[in-house]
């Protein structure tokens, strides 16, 4: 008698739940970290702290974010005798872009063209050195990304979560002035841990001979990650401004949600991120079935509904009841979240088939509408406008991005 066996669901791989594991560890201390602001801070801290948080995801954008997908595709797909070449040049761009990063940065801080408090700004030059350290930190990341070595990466993220939380945690306690000083010893005892666990090493010094290929090979992968690193802070700096003029209480109250909603739903994508891009990006036969990636969005589902079910506790945990007013908003931004995650395989996807154009095109007119929408919904909808707006446009990327996906022929089956 022939018996029909149900269909087996793909487990999820063991470099996304490593990963997982490591990152989320780094997360548990960070909201406690969070909870300190609160009860130091108030309103003003969670607001400073998530500005100053986007100033430095401004200040890696070009240096790093805009290379990692890069580097994990540039590695995945190298041969044996590329890898030295290709690791020297994402490194050695990402300082040379990195300090230049940092001189905006810090133009910016001291200003007054962002909403920064005036005490900060004697301190913001440590933002340079901070900057490139932590961009060294991020491509040495990739590079082991690329090169499978995910075992050493999910122990320096797990190692240098205490790291970050200890340093930040004395410097609160200093007042605002203290988060600024507290990235660069950060970055002054991170980086020797990460050249430690991985290291890139052979490296080979770039030659005159090889400036054209390599233009050739990370021009459009920069092009493309430099649009989507430089539109995410920025477009959350704009968001913060918008909702300022609702009042700090207001904005706190966002920033409280988004802050718990971008630290943990970054987790979960960058775990998937990590696995999945270098999978993309190697040979057609070991590349993940479409099973596989549905992991993206129904983790993103699965979070949600966690989050979201317990909101009241979760702010309560990690703000000591401070933001009462963020749990609307938490909810709300919990479904957008989803809504976003359900677009991540697709843009791996245009990423791995070095669809740059595509892709960057697809986040530049994303953005667009994202901060369109902020700027009408806001007002009249309060703080709950924004993840409503990011839930419209996530919406039409992904009708957009499966357009362009399929165009190309289905995923493998």
């Amino acid at each position: 008698m022939n018996t029909v066996r149900p269909p087996r669901l793909p487990r999820i791989p063991a470099g996304v739940l490593g990963n997982l594991a490591a990152t989320s560890f780094r997360l548990a201390l960070l909201f406690l970290v969070g909870r300190e602001v609160a009860s130091q801070l108030g309103s003003q801290g969670i607001v400073v702290m998530g500005q100053l948080q986007n100033l430095l995801a401004l200040g890696l954008a070009l240096a790093s974010q805009a290379l990692q997908p890069g580097i994990q595709q540039a590695i995945g797909s190298a041969r044996p005798e590329q890898v030295s070449e290709r690791s020297s040049w994402a490194l050695l761009s990402g300082q040379i872009l990195a300090l230049l990063s940092g001189l905006v940065v810090l133009q910016l801080s001291i200003s007054g063209a962002i909403y920064l408090p005036p005490q900060m700004h004697a301190a913001a030059w440590m933002l340079i050195p901070g900057l490139m350290a932590m961009a060294m930190m991020g491509n040495l990341q990739s590079i082991a990304s690329g090169k499978g070595r995910l075992r050493q990466l999910n122990i320096f993220i797990a190692l240098s979560g205490p790291l970050q939380a200890l340093w930040l945690y004395f410097w609160i306690h200093g007042g605002l002035q203290g988060l600024v000083p507290g990235i660069l010893l950060f970055g002054i005892v991170a980086l020797p841990l990460a050249l430690w666990l991985m290291p890139p090493f052979p490296l080979s010094l770039p030659r005159r001979a090889q400036w054209k290929e390599q233009a050739r090979l990370w021009a459009p992968l920069a092009a493309m990650g430099s649009v989507v690193a430089v539109l995410s802070p920025y477009k959350l700096i704009l968001f913060r401004e918008t909702i300022l003029a609702q009042g700090v209480d207001v904005a706190g109250n966002w920033q409280a949600a988004v802050r718990i909603t971008d630290l943990l739903f970054a987790t979960w994508s960058m775990a998937f991120t990590t696995w999945a891009l270098p999978k993309l990006s190697g040979p057609e036969h070991l590349r993940p079935k479409f099973g596989k990636l549905l992991f993206g969005p129904l983790g993103g589902l699965a979070l949600g509904i966690s989050i979201a079910v317990a909101a009241p506790w979760i702010l309560d945990l990690a703000y000591v009841g401070r933001f009462p007013g963020a749990l609307p908003v938490l909810r709300l931004q919990c479904l957008a979240e989803f809504v976003q995650s359900c677009t991540m395989p697709l843009g791996l996807i245009l990423i791995a088939r070095r669809s740059a154009r595509v892709f960057a095109g697809l986040e530049l007119g994303g953005a667009i509408v994202q901060i369109a929408l902020v700027r009408i919904l806001v007002p009249h909808f309060g703080p709950i406008g924004a993840p409503i707006a990011i839930c419209i446009e996530s919406t039409a990327y992904f009708a957009v991005a499966l357009w362009f996906v399929r165009r190309k022929g289905p995923v493998q089956e």
